[in-house]
């Protein structure tokens, strides 16, 4: 006589006790006790073995009852009672399934998709979500070795703000079964197919959140935390425009992005100067902030001049979206770009004496001979000298070219002028090897 009611879990290091049960019928010699008999089959249709050749197992209540104490791997097994009486052909055959309960923690790969430690699972907007449990709950070699919990735990989905667990579909009924009266209503939104896998439809930004698994049963309680990113792509306030600004070197600008939405976490931010990955080079003082979304320039130097456009990418999807244009115009002061104050020439050659200047504007530059101790006293230079390109050229150099000689760079932005004054020597070639003879001749 076989009863699935005999069916018994239990936890590693507890005590269970089995009773066998008595027959209804009573035999006329009321005074004669039944005889009951143990045994138990690791397996089930193996020949029975005597319980005795298990440790801690005892008898109680003559023999009708088999108590294990401090249960453990090796007392998994089916266990039989048989009752008999003496002179009599009658006997009543019970057995009883006892199993090892254990729980164990689902793992990330018994998931699909199969998703890393703090991986979030990314799915864009208005797309299903689907994250499917796919657990072995037949074990090859047993439930142990295997790993693979028993009784099958209970699973119960919920999103981890919220106390009310996400409904099973279709819906089971209190024998487990499925309840076909309520399969005509409609369908959730948000439910756990068959009781495991979490589905989503038509995801929205709300959805975005921690979502719980817990798996429970007589061993205790198990759970697993998945992390659902909703995505979607970025809105922005003026998308497709093109602004332009125009400063003075040393003024201060912020550019935006402006960006009206974007999904964060998800999504990151980044710049584009004349269509080239934006990169801090160097003496610059312009810094990201904002997530990246906005681009200060405390003094802005002629290096940044150029085009700039932020781009947004975002998980879960191939294209990049673009902000507005934006062009950066610096209007960079009257400066030389390379300053001193002496020059040497030598006689009896040409003679270069190079003046660069840079600014905002049409920039010039000329060259003047310092004839007085007055800063007006400036004489042109008269052929066959000549000034090229900003350089002043002494085409056949004497020592009366020597001299100050002033470099006036002007500007059409505000007039702007500034002035450098060089003091020309003139000179002979500098022979070393004479005069490292001369230093030794007056040894």
């Amino acid at each position: 006589m076989v009863n699935h009611e005999f069916s018994k879990f239990v936890m590693r290091g507890r005590s269970v006790e089995l009773e066998c049960p008595q027959p209804g019928v009573q035999k006329s010699a009321d005074t004669i006790a039944p005889i009951t008999v143990w045994g138990l089959m690791p397996r089930l249709g193996e020949q029975q073995q005597p319980v005795s050749t298990l440790r801690d197992i005892q008898f109680a209540d003559q023999d009708t009852k088999l108590v294990i104490s401090n249960f453990d791997i090796h007392h998994v097994s089916f266990y039989t009672c048989e009752i008999s009486w003496p002179n009599s052909p009658d006997r009543y055959i019970f057995l009883f399934q006892v199993e090892l309960a254990a729980l164990y923690y689902p793992k990330r790969s018994n998931f699909s998709p199969r998703l890393k430690k703090n991986q979030p699972f990314i799915v864009r907007i208005n797309e299903d979500a689907n994250l499917r449990y796919y657990s072995d709950e037949s074990p090859s070699n047993s439930f142990v070795t295997d790993q693979i919990s028993n009784p099958t735990p209970k699973i119960i989905w919920h999103k981890k703000d919220e106390h009310q667990s996400i409904p099973i579909w279709p819906p089971i009924s209190s024998s487990s079964m499925i309840d076909e009266s309520k399969l005509n209503g409609p369908r959730p939104r948000i439910y756990a197919l068959r009781g495991r896998h979490l589905v989503i439809h038509s995801v929205t930004e709300l959805d975005s959140g921690s979502y719980e698994m817990i798996l429970t049963n007589i061993a205790g309680r198990a759970s697993i935390v998945f992390d659902i990113l909703v995505n979607f792509p970025p809105e922005f306030y003026q998308p497709l425009t093109h602004e332009e600004h125009a400063l003075d070197e040393d003024s201060s600008i912020t550019l935006d992005c402006g960006i009206k939405k974007r999904s964060i976490p998800g999504s990151i931010v980044y710049w584009e100067k004349d269509q080239r990955v934006l990169e801090k080079y160097t003496n610059s003082l312009m810094a990201l902030e904002n997530n990246g979304e906005t681009l200060r320039f405390p003094e802005l130097k002629p290096e940044d001049q150029g085009q700039y456009q932020c781009f947004v990418q975002t998980d879960g999807y191939k294209e990049r979206w673009s902000g507005r244009e934006q062009t950066l115009i610096v209007k960079a002061k009257l400066q030389f770009l390379r300053e001193f104050r002496e020059h040497f020439l030598e006689i009896n050659m040409q003679g270069r004496i190079p003046c660069k200047a840079r600014g905002y504007g049409t920039v010039t530059v000329e060259w003047f001979r310092k004839v007085g101790p007055h800063s007006s006293d400036l004489q042109r230079i008269h052929p066959p000298n000549q000034v090229e390109g900003g350089t002043l050229i002494i085409h056949y150099v004497q020592k009366h070219d020597a001299g100050d000689y002033v470099c006036i760079a002007k500007s059409t932005y505000k007039n702007a002028q500034i002035n450098m004054t060089v003091s020309v020597i003139v000179g002979g070639k500098f022979n070393c090897s004479l005069s490292y003879q001369n230093f030794h001749s007056n040894d």
